[in-house]
């Protein structure tokens, strides 16, 4: 009788602990494979080993599919990954590892920092168009630097070959005069201005924004603003635009300047002058 007993609990403990093929710790109605349960408990599972040797947790499938593995390597925890269920496995096999001393490693095991990324880094956050800096902002969080606003202006001191002081002008002649532009690398230029007097009702005055090809070979020179005077008289006269042929300074490939008077149609003559040139550009940070 006490051996019948015995084989009903016994029976009726493996029914509740392999229901329906799966294994249930806590749990009388397991629904995966190990499920491990309890009310009001903490529930963990362990894996050891002796001090010499690592453990860990492998997920394989087998065959040539992907295998991964957790595993506990004294000072670091890494995740691996190979196809050959676990035939053998290397440190090059190793994605990502985690450090004893709170450092993540990825692409390397032996990370540096706290985060230690060997390759490339994508955010969605700091996607877009262009090539942008990144910069941090006070809360740590990695954002797009705004871009900086600035200015370069321009005076008749800055014509090398101008003997008239602060404007750039001549009488009856067909001097042409030159001013180097010096903007930052990388700049985009957003606008031109030009002030400048024009009292004669006869002859023009034109200025012009170039860019010099200064690489091996030939490249056209570029005219990225071009302004002709249109004989009305006046003085203090103003000219702006912000549409600007490639406006993006390249100071590796090219030499900018400024061109005052090209041509024997644009000819000079009295109070005919130019007082100024600003540039406006945006730069990143």
């Amino acid at each position: 009788m006490r051996n019948c007993i015995l084989i009903v609990f016994s029976l009726f403990f493996f029914h509740g602990l392999f229901a329906q093929n799966n294994v249930g710790i806590g749990v009388t109605e397991p629904q995966t494979k190990l499920e491990v349960g309890g009310s009001n408990l903490s529930n963990y599972i362990r894996v050891s080993s002796i001090n010499t040797r690592p453990n860990g947790i492998e997920f394989v499938r087998e065959g040539t599919a992907g295998d991964w593995r957790w595993q506990n390597s004294n000072s670091f925890f890494d995740l691996y990954h190979v196809t050959n269920d676990f035939e053998t496995a290397n440190t090059s096999d190793i994605l990502a590892t985690f450090s004893n001393n709170g450092r993540l490693g990825i692409g390397t095991i032996d990370p540096l920092s706290e985060l230690h990324i060997v390759g490339d880094i994508r955010s969605s956050n700091l996607a877009g168009n262009g090539e942008r800096n990144v910069a941090s902002n006070s809360a740590g969080e990695l954002i797009i630097a705004t871009p900086k606003t600035g200015y370069l202006m321009l005076s008749g001191w800055d014509f090398p070959d101008n003997t008239f002081g602060s404007t750039v002008f001549d009488f009856n002649t067909t001097t042409t005069k030159h001013a180097p532009v010096h903007l930052p690398h990388g700049a985009i230029l957003t606008s031109f201005f030009l002030n400048y007097s024009d009292g004669s009702s006869s002859e023009n005055l034109r200025v012009e924004l170039l860019r010099y090809y200064i690489g091996s070979g030939s490249q056209p020179t570029i005219t990225m603003v071009i302004f002709t005077t249109t004989g009305t008289p006046g003085n203090d006269l103003e000219f702006s635009t912000t549409s600007i042929t490639n406006p993006e300074i390249d100071n590796l490939n090219y030499r900018y300047e400024v061109r005052v008077n090209e041509g024997t149609d644009y000819d000079f003559a009295t109070n005919l002058s130019v007082r100024g040139v600003r540039f406006g550009y945006v730069v990143n940070n």
